[in-house]
């Protein structure tokens, strides 16, 4: 398996991931495959919690003719096995301009695949990820400055304890009005990237 070290280490936009954690996360990914998608072993684990997970952006963005992605890695770091399925819910700030706002999609997109929701297993120390899409060649008589550019976005996960489970919060500067106010986002996937187009 192809090593996420320096894939994480070059980041530097880390959502509530300490120095000594990603350390200890990646030597765990080196050495062991990815999660695995087991429909018959995950009906009888338990969803996700908030507090048996991490959100990282795991590296920079992709591009491909006007087309933009980012891929964000999923670490169970408990002790326990549990399960996700869904889309994340991805709230970015600021998110509109002179009363147009940014929509979040499910449809295709040039970078990632989109995947059918599905439940995956994550054994403690595995991973999933999901991929976030733009493009950047609409409105470019809009501005590029901060008015129109994402500073941020929360992640929230399909997780057991939603209603009062924390949020994962990522730096971000992606211009959403040059994006035409929509950004696209794959289903949580098994392993460390989503698969590409």
């Amino acid at each position: 398996m192809k090593s996420l070290f320096p894939c994480i280490i070059r980041e530097s936009r880390w959502l509530k991931f300490s120095a000594s954690a990603v350390l200890a996360v990646s030597s765990i990914l080196v050495l062991s495959p990815a999660s695995t998608v087991v429909a018959g072993a995950t009906t009888s684990l338990p969803t996700c919690k908030s507090t048996q997970l991490q959100v990282a952006v795991a590296w920079g963005p992709g591009a491909a003719a006007g087309n933009l992605g980012e891929p964000f890695i999923i670490i169970n770091t408990s002790n326990s096995s549990c399960t996700l399925m869904g889309y994340p819910t991805l709230t970015f700030y600021p998110s509109s301009y002179k009363g147009t706002r940014l929509r979040i999609t499910h449809r295709a997109g040039m970078i990632y695949k989109m995947v059918k929701p599905t439940k995956v297993l994550l054994a403690p120390g595995k991973t999933a990820s999901f991929g976030l899409m733009w493009n950047d060649a609409y409105n470019q008589n809009l501005p590029f400055g901060a008015v129109c550019t994402a500073s941020s976005v929360m992640i929230g996960l399909p997780v057991s304890d939603s209603k009062n489970g924390q949020s994962f919060e990522a730096l971000q500067d992606i211009n959403f009005c040059y994006s035409n106010f929509e950004f696209q986002s794959t289903a949580i996937e098994a392993g460390p990237s989503p698969r590409l187009n």
